[in-house]
């Protein structure tokens, strides 16, 4: 089923926009943001040319912990990610 706010997600993971996510607790900001990071890892010429900031050290360990999963579990979000980790060599799917 498509969350009603479909349109609203599209735009907060479009990476050629600037984007301001504000929402309750449980509303799926990490899920957006992390799509929005595996979608950028998909383009950049380096992984460190993504810049991530979150209020907390254990926020910033979910989002990692969660975009590695997506890499793990082959999320068709992190696919073009994967290929382009290999096609560069930065050897993101041995990361854990």
């Amino acid at each position: 089923m498509t969350p009603p706010d479909q349109a609203q997600r599209d735009i907060a993971t479009d990476i050629h926009r600037s984007v301001i996510v504000q929402a309750p607790a449980g509303s799926g900001k990490t899920t957006l943001l992390v799509r929005r990071y595996l979608k950028l890892l998909a383009v950049v010429a380096k992984p460190e040319e993504i810049l991530a900031i979150t209020f907390t050290i254990k926020a910033a360990g979910e989002m990692r912990a969660r975009i590695m999963a997506a890499m793990r579990q082959r999320d068709p979000v992190a696919i073009p990610a994967l290929e382009r980790s290999e096609e560069l060599g930065w050897n993101l799917s041995l990361i854990h």
